[in-house]
């Protein structure tokens, strides 16, 4: 019999509201995620590297100018790799240079596995 990951390992999600604690940095946010899920304290650099925030984990959240705050979002919804993911627009606020960035990760994400679930308006 195949041992199944727990419901939580399974989803990741994306929307505009964060459900980040403003007076965390990055790094503390990214910290309780990688509590929830189990992870490796690896996983933190891992994905702070997929979203191109390694420079910044130390900011504190309610600093963070909108596409920041976009991309740590997109963090938590990813750091656990998900099976399937669904994201509301992931790069709508941020600019070319960090969205070819994201969807270059989203693409070694989806060859990996995840079924990702991508409505946008570009």
């Amino acid at each position: 019999m195949m041992h199944q990951s727990p419901q939580k390992m399974r989803f990741g999600i994306l929307t505009d509201n964060s459900g980040l604690y403003e007076r965390l940095t990055i790094e503390e946010n990214l910290e309780l995620y990688r509590q929830l899920y189990n992870l490796p304290r690896s996983s933190i650099s891992k994905v702070l590297q997929f979203v191109n925030l390694r420079g910044e984990r130390k900011k504190k959240f309610n600093f963070l100018s909108k596409r920041m705050r976009q991309r740590v979002m997109l963090a938590c919804a990813i750091i656990h790799e998900p099976e399937l993911l669904f994201l509301d627009e992931p790069t709508s606020a941020l600019d070319p240079v960090n969205s070819a960035h994201i969807y270059k990760g989203l693409r070694y994400l989806n060859e990996k596995g995840t079924t990702i679930f991508l409505p946008t308006h570009v």
